[in-house]
């Protein structure tokens, strides 16, 4: 952090959100059909290797899709 705030820098912020995004990843696509199949047609993994590659390749979801897989 740096010095006189309580705020994490930058980097740390994003090792914290690969983290998270990781940990995540790996908590939704076993239980989740609708976007294990959406993220996996998209070559995203819980092995995301970083948040430039997430951001890139993750899909938009439409409303649509949501109520077709209902």
């Amino acid at each position: 952090m740096p010095k006189g705030t309580s705020q994490p820098d930058r980097a740390a912020l994003a090792r914290l959100q690969h983290s998270n995004l990781r940990k995540l990843l790996k908590a939704i696509l076993p239980k989740n059909s609708f976007y294990t199949r959406k993220l996996k047609e998209s070559g995203i993994t819980p092995a995301v290797r970083s948040l430039k590659e997430f951001s890139a390749w993750v899909p938009f979801t439409a409303k649509q899709e949501l109520f077709e897989d209902q």
